[in-house]
């Protein structure tokens, strides 16, 4: 699943770590340099004489590192500048052109008299002073990305004085975070609008879009073209992303032909892919260098790797840049702890099967056709066409399954050949199907289920239905196979059972417990509303993880929902898939709402449910304002019966609500989740998973203690001390509310008993309230006077 996090992440470790044990395969480590400041892009020249040079960015300027001796590098020039996150550095002839994110403009380094001297010039251009990216393409025009005056691109003229460049042309349509230009093409990565764009820039003047490719999870870091023109190559600077491949023969209809992940953690961020004589060279953050086969873009394989960084806290640390075009064959790669590595990758080349999947008797293609190599990670799913690729860094003899429900499985064993391709069409032979009819009664009463929804899961397949008005449903294409049945509808008990399906028993009958239970694998009808709020509202979704970490590292959104229950559903506030903050509660409360239930059979009913809450400031402050709310509505009566603010964990907590501590539940019952951010600094999230209601027949003894909460002097003229006394969990809040209701003061409670000061020095003289709540406990009030 993806995850998301906030680019504040770029706090950089000074110090770079000691070199130890690196994980590697195929890629072998020449040489290093460590630096005392974290380390951004790197690029290579080579000189007059043929000497090898690295140009390194560092957080405190550019650094010139002689080459000479790869396994000895030697800085041989340092050009200091501003200090600043992020450098991006090019070449055109015998110069190096340098972006910044502060605000000196276009850094331009003569390097024309290495090894003696480099001479250099910091210059604004058409007031450009700030510049993302860079790239120079074969015909001398320098594309600068991000920058402050266009966002989109700028293009400069070299050709006349590279010393002094011109602005010829802008591309102001949208945000372009990098471009690769070759035959006047311009491939945009345009992050914030999440797509890859093909532009003309045969005239600088007037630019023409041939194309565009938005697509899910798109965060579009970075574009590089392949030898052929016809393929392009993007990632996407994101946790749990891709590279991905796209064949932009025709910019009318880009078209996706694969994607791969890093293998070490497929959490991993990925960050720059340059393509060179068919292999990609990714620089993948904490993975490091990730090196991937892409002679066969439809089918690209990892076939080596080297991790330099030792740490794995952040999302964004590890390895910045890596640059392979060197005629040596070395790569010089970057990381923002400090240090720069020289290493060498064998060439490696990975084995492929390919072929097409058809129906024996029809010849017809086969889609969805489960092709693997046994014992490997290595498989893809048939297309429409039936074709399927597969490859392996291997040249093993091995056991290739094709395998699709309703079908039977085809295995065949090949061996496999480095850069070669063994073609193998499985041919698919159809199962005689035995028909399945399924009826669903109430448990209780045997009364037969309308409008009850069923998923049926086998191998690969999934199966839905929807019971009609006798509570049947019918299918003639179930084959014999062993099914997991899923039964869910409001105001009855998920149902999870496995059941052999055979022409013997297959009339099934399911038998749902009446209740209410949503681990919300299924819509059952809950409500989202805006409430007072403007953004991050509620949606039922797999949540996106992320996190913060400035000015400490903090969980923000957990990257799964509640453990145990069925699917990876739950409810959560904004779940956006890149800034962590683009999508967060904003502006006042969101509101989730349950159907209605009807609880007046209940004796003592328990609302149940798993939750987390984040509300913070991005300055690491609190948020006492910031909360989650839980409101009961009984057709007569609605009450606020439990309330969490400024939380900083990301994790599940269960939480139960004994209702008849606060209203009486009847046949019109309903229950409210707010999360409110009632400072628009601060970063709001939530999330609600596995709710369920119990009903406790004798809940006496299992009720927690009730809360405790005494105020003195009180009447007071100043201060007033509060006795409170928590009761299962020493977790609750303290706060002080004015008679408007407006609050003045909230603490958080970590003890489980114990005295607080309120401060009344500076209110009106009147009538204030102390009020002391605990999660699932409900809440305490004392009338405070001050005179």
């Amino acid at each position: 699943m993806k995850k998301a996090t906030l680019f504040l992440a770029f706090l950089l470790t000074a110090i770079a770590p000691a070199w130890g044990q690196f994980d590697s395969l195929n890629v072998t480590r020449v040489g290093s340099l460590s630096y005392p400041t974290g380390l951004n892009d790197v690029w290579g020249y080579v000189d007059s004489t043929g000497t090898e040079w690295g140009l390194v960015g560092s957080i405190a300027g550019v650094s010139i590192v002689n080459l000479a001796n790869p396994a000895n590098p030697v800085e041989a020039f340092f050009l200091p500048g501003d200090t600043i996150l992020w450098r991006d550095i090019k070449t055109w002839g015998n110069y190096a052109y340098v972006s910044n994110e502060c605000c000196f403009g276009l850094r331009i380094i003569d390097l024309s008299d290495l090894p003696n001297n480099v001479t250099y010039k910091d210059t604004v251009i058409d007031g450009v002073t700030t510049i993302h990216n860079l790239w120079i393409d074969e015909f001398g025009y320098l594309y600068s990305t991000g920058d402050n005056v266009n966002q989109g691109m700028t293009i400069f003229d070299l050709n006349q004085d590279p010393w002094n460049p011109n602005v010829i042309g802008i591309y102001p349509n949208t945000y372009c975070h990098d471009v690769y230009v070759r035959d006047n093409l311009a491939y945009t990565a345009e992050m914030n609008a999440g797509q890859l764009g093909v532009v003309d820039v045969t005239d600088k003047a007037n630019l023409q879009v041939l194309g565009v490719k938005p697509y899910q999870g798109a965060f579009t870091h970075n574009t590089w073209l392949d030898s052929s023109g016809t393929v392009c190559f993007s990632t996407d600077e994101l946790p749990e992303a891709y590279v991905i491949s796209w064949d932009v023969s025709d910019p009318n209809n880009i078209e996706e032909l694969d994607r791969i992940r890093s293998s070490q953690s497929p959490n991993s961020t990925p960050h720059n892919a340059h393509y060179h004589n068919g292999f990609l060279f990714t620089s993948f953050y904490q993975d490091g260098l990730m090196v991937i086969d892409a002679h066969r873009p439809q089918n690209m394989v990892e076939v080596g790797y080297y991790d330099t960084h030792l740490g794995n806290n952040s999302p964004f640390e590890g390895m910045w840049g890596a640059y392979p075009f060197l005629p040596s064959g070395l790569i010089l790669t970057t990381d923002m702890e400090g240090d720069f590595n020289v290493l060498q990758f064998n060439g490696q080349r990975a084995s492929y099967i390919e072929g097409t999947a058809t129906n024996t008797n029809t010849q017809a293609p086969v889609t969805n056709v489960n092709v693997e190599i046994l014992g490997t990670s290595s498989s893809d799913l048939s297309r429409n066409s039936g074709d399927y690729d597969i490859g392996l860094l291997s040249s093993a003899t091995v056991t290739v399954r094709a395998s699709k429900f309703g079908y039977v499985t085809v295995d065949t064993v090949v061996t496999l050949v480095p850069g070669g391709v063994i073609p193998w069409d499985p041919q698919m032979v159809p199962l005689t199907p035995i028909g399945m009819n399924l009826e669903v009664r109430d448990a209780v009463t045997g009364a037969p289920l309308p409008n009850t929804g069923i998923q049926a899961v086998v191998s690969a397949a999934t199966f839905n239905y929807t019971t009609n008005s006798s509570g049947q449903v019918s299918d003639p294409g179930f084959i014999q196979e062993t099914y997991r049945f899923l039964a869910y509808r409001w105001g009855h008990v998920f149902l999870d059972t496995t059941i052999l399906v055979t022409v013997l028993t297959n009339n099934i009958v399911l038998e749902m417990e009446p209740g209410y239970y949503d681990n919300f694998a299924f819509d059952l009808g809950w409500t989202p509303s805006n409430g007072t709020g403007t953004a991050g509202y509620w949606e039922r979704a797999d949540p996106i993880g992320s996190q913060i970490s400035f000015p400490t590292f903090l969980g923000v959104n957990p990257e799964d929902d509640a453990a145990g229950d069925y699917g990876d559903q739950c409810f959560v506030t904004g779940n956006n898939e890149s800034l962590v903050n683009n999508d967060d509660v904003d502006g006042g409360g969101v509101v989730l709402a349950s159907p209605m239930m009807d609880l007046s059979g209940y004796n003592n009913p328990m609302i149940v449910f798993d939750w987390w809450m984040v509300g913070t400031t991005f300055t690491g402050g609190n948020s006492f304002r910031d909360s989650l709310v839980v409101e009961i509505d009984n057709g007569n009566v609605r009450q606020r019966v439990w309330a969490v603010r400024d939380r900083k964990n990301d994790f599940w907590t269960t939480d139960t609500i004994f209702m008849t501590n606060y209203l009486w539940h009847t046949s019109t019952t309903q229950v409210f989740f707010i999360a409110s951010d009632n400072m628009f600094d601060n970063l709001v999230e939530a999330g609600i998973d596995v709710f369920r209601v119990v009903d406790q027949s004798t809940v006496a003894a299992e009720r927690p203690r009730n809360l405790q909460l005494s105020a003195a002097p009180n009447p007071s003229s100043g201060d007033w001390t509060l006795e409170y006394a928590l009761g299962a969990t020493p977790d609750g809040t303290l706060s002080l509310i004015d008679i408007q209701g407006k609050v003045r003061q909230t603490i958080s409670l970590t003890e489980s008993e114990g005295k607080i000061r309120l401060a009344g020095q500076g209110l009106a003289p009147g009538i204030y309230l102390g009020v002391l709540e605990s999660p699932g406990q409900g809440r305490q009030v004392v009338k405070l006077i001050r005179y």
